[in-house]
């Protein structure tokens, strides 16, 4: 056989058994923070097709979608590039009937291209939520919190930021901007304080509006931004709706900063109402990223409002990197000295697994190799000879049976 070449394509990567088992801890505990909230869970396929793929996405992810041919029909079909508009056909199609709002949550892969000089991965795992049927102003502020929460569940103690944003006020300067809407946008996603000076002036808005515009785009700070915007008319039913969102938004006491980036271009246009970004010192790229949607699922044929968030599991875990390592540990590695002790050690490591233990029993006498177990290696030398040797001071401590081990012992 020739050479294998083992190089994986570009923006994917392999997870070895450490990155993996943290990776999945962390993506079961966010999910089960969600359960918690009474969020129920849904999955969706990783490719559908292309019609139906294409239904809700913009113009911009449409160009980003991985597409090929179905061998057994000649349909194209297309790999998901985005779980949101998954959902919303489920709630159009499957679930349009039930009572209203609906929690729904989920976890997946979902898939982009990208130009191998952006440095950006095609194989984004997520997990997120959506909250179906309602405008209500505490939906917004009940999707911003439960996903502070569920950072604050897998570790983030402290440094979280949410920032906000809103599809309104963007239309808003669209309107103002009119054919060099374009442009202005432009200059506002890449933050380019000369580019928008100039897409200012060539669109010769009057000084109030262009005022406006530059300062929302200098300053963070929620208040400022707020008292900038109900200046302008055009903006007063976007600033009203974030004050409403973030007083609701205070009760929950996050022990999140709050920050308004108003003019913050997102990557999905199909987000009408308020958005918001969760940013940690430590991460690179947001944690979480989210927002109202009240058009997108009457793309597929029911009208109803909805908000939600999608977290980057791969993000959080570089971002943990290193505080929830050792939680990948095998706590005990358990030895029977002969292999007609290995009932025992099944029993042992039955017990030991439906306690929380992560346990290697042995199934014949061997030394272990390559495992450091951190609660201890158990030798099992008959039904009444077990042994408990304590890792980091090679400690013997000997018990006569089981029960003596489970109740002293561990």
């Amino acid at each position: 056989m020739g050479n294998i070449n083992s190089q994986l394509p570009q923006g994917v990567k392999n997870f070895v058994p450490g990155e993996a088992g943290g990776f999945k801890n962390i993506e079961a505990e966010i999910l089960d923070e969600f359960c918690k909230w009474g969020y129920k869970r849904v999955i969706t396929p990783l490719f559908e097709n292309l019609e139906t793929i294409n239904t809700g996405l913009d113009e911009r992810l449409r160009s980003r979608v991985m597409k090929f041919v179905d061998p057994s029909t000649g349909d194209v079909v297309a790999l998901r590039p985005d779980i949101t508009p998954q959902i919303s056909r489920i709630v159009a199609t499957r679930m349009s009937h039930l009572k209203e709002p609906q929690r729904l949550c989920y976890s997946g892969r979902v898939v982009r291209f990208e130009h191998e000089s952006s440095g950006r991965e095609r194989e984004i795992f997520q997990a997120g939520c959506e909250l179906v049927g309602t405008k209500d102003l505490s939906a917004d502020a009940e999707i911003m919190a439960l996903a502070a929460a569920a950072l604050a569940r897998v570790g983030f103690s402290s440094g979280l930021v949410i920032d906000i944003g809103h599809g309104g006020a963007l239309r808003a300067i669209d309107k103002i901007a009119g054919k060099h809407a374009e442009r202005v946008r432009e200059a506002l996603e890449m933050k380019a304080s000369r580019d928008l000076d100039a897409a200012l002036s060539s669109a010769r808005l009057p000084k109030a509006a262009r005022d406006a515009i530059t300062a929302l785009t200098q300053t963070r700070n929620v208040k400022k931004a707020l008292s900038v915007m109900d200046r302008l008319p055009a903006f007063k039913t976007a600033a009203a709706n974030i004050r409403g969102i973030t007083a609701v938004l205070d009760e929950y006491e996050t022990g999140c900063e709050i920050c308004l980036d108003a003019c913050d271009v997102r990557s999905f246009d199909y987000y009408t109402g308020v958005t918001f970004q969760i940013l940690h010192p430590r991460a690179p790229s947001p944690l979480i990223a989210g927002g109202r949607y009240d058009s997108l699922i009457k793309r597929y044929g029911h009208d109803t409002p909805a908000t939600g968030f999608a977290a980057d599991i791969e993000a959080i875990v570089k971002a943990l990197s290193g505080v929830r390592g050792a939680d990948e540990n095998v706590h005990f590695v358990i030895i029977p000295s002969k292999s007609s002790l290995r009932r025992e050690a099944v029993r042992l490591g039955t017990w030991l697994r439906a306690n929380g233990f992560q346990v290697i029993a042995e199934a014949r006498p061997r030394p272990t190799r390559g495992v450091a177990p951190s609660s201890g290696i158990i030798t099992i030398d008959g039904p009444d000879k077990l042994r408990l040797i304590e890792p980091k001071t090679g400690r013997v401590r000997r018990f006569s049976n089981l029960e003596e081990l489970i109740s002293e012992g561990v």
